[in-house]
């Protein structure tokens, strides 16, 4: 249900590669923030990593789940376990969910959209940048994190 540019109580599938979470939404609106609530399904094979239109936090209720993370050092793998404990996801935050437990539950209080954020393809060392709708509008090609990091905090 859709109300003044706000969504309340919907769920919907979010492809994750070959596989796919169930997102809850108990409300969003992107002026202003919300709360979703992630059922966790199949997830492999996601080749893309991204950021956010907006900072979180997220707490796994349930379950775990293994990302990638790619910050000044490169990438790196992570295990996502302990349960309640409020993690701070930056906007700039860019990883990837490799795996998770099936019947994985996590929680994410998120803030104000800003107009854009990224994925970053390794094997082709692209950056997209995408505005609201997933609407594309720029491809940047060989650019590190450390290089493109100043326009993930937009």
């Amino acid at each position: 249900m859709k109300i003044f540019n706000t969504v309340f109580f919907s769920k919907k599938k979010v492809a994750l590669g070959d596989g796919h979470v169930t997102q809850y939404t108990f409300f969003e609106n992107k002026n202003f923030g919300g709360i979703w609530l992630y059922s966790w399904g199949h997830v492999g094979n996601q080749v893309r990593m991204h950021s956010h239109a907006f900072s979180s936090y997220c707490f796994t209720l349930k379950g775990s789940y293994i990302q990638d993370v790619l910050d000044e050092n490169g990438i790196r793998r992570e295990n996502v376990s302990n349960l309640f404990r409020p993690r701070y996801l930056p906007k700039n935050y860019v990883h990837r969910i490799v795996d998770a437990q099936p019947n994985t539950w996590t929680c994410v209080f998120f803030g104000k959209w800003s107009p854009y954020w990224f994925e970053y393809f390794e094997d082709t060392k692209t950056w997209v940048k995408y505005t609201w709708n997933r609407k594309v509008v720029d491809k940047i090609v060989d650019v590190s994190y450390n290089e493109i990091k100043d326009l993930l905090n937009l």
